[in-house]
């Protein structure tokens, strides 16, 4: 929805080549803090959410390193990362095309 009301209401041809970069820091450190989190309760896998599968000190599937591993923990971050990346140079481009076409207009 942030997408969306990016795209459709605010200023356009602002955004710089570096953004998609730096906004992997906010899912980085959300892994970190679930790794703190999971650090508190000793990594105990036994704690579960009332009627799920999933341990409570690992919110996603995808970052439970007793089933994953370390390795596959981060191969799923690094794609996860990769695809962030991917959509706001996405972002990026209709920016810098809206902004464009928006001079033009005036």
């Amino acid at each position: 929805m942030f997408t969306f009301d990016y795209i459709l209401f605010y200023e356009h041809g602002k955004v710089k080549w570096y953004y998609p970069i730096v906004s992997t820091v906010f899912p980085l450190l959300y892994a970190a803090f679930i790794y703190v989190h999971a650090a508190i309760y000793n990594f105990d896998s036994s704690i579960y959410y009332p009627g799920r599968n999933d341990p409570f000190i690992y919110p996603y599937f995808f970052l439970n390193l007793d089933k994953y591993g370390v390795a596959g923990v981060a191969k799923y971050i690094v794609i996860i990362l990769v695809i962030f990346v991917i959509f706001g140079y996405a972002i990026v481009l209709i920016d810098k095309l809206l902004g464009k076409m928006i001079n033009k207009k005036m």
